[in-house]
């Protein structure tokens, strides 16, 4: 009853992985829930590896 719940108040594909891929396929948008959060921080590491200026 808990998945029917959540997959209906989500709005999300309520079946196996291969269901999913086929409804997401079909319908050119995400059926499955999405990680939850912001995406982690890229930082610019200079391609040396160094972090600070070595002068």
């Amino acid at each position: 009853m808990d998945q029917i719940r959540a997959a209906t108040n989500g709005n999300y594909a309520l079946g196996n992985d291969r269901f999913a891929a086929q409804l997401a396929s079909a319908l050119n948008r995400r059926v499955t829930p999405g990680r939850a959060g912001r995406p982690p921080k890229q930082w610019d590491v200079p391609a040396s590896g160094d972090l600070f200026d070595s002068e």
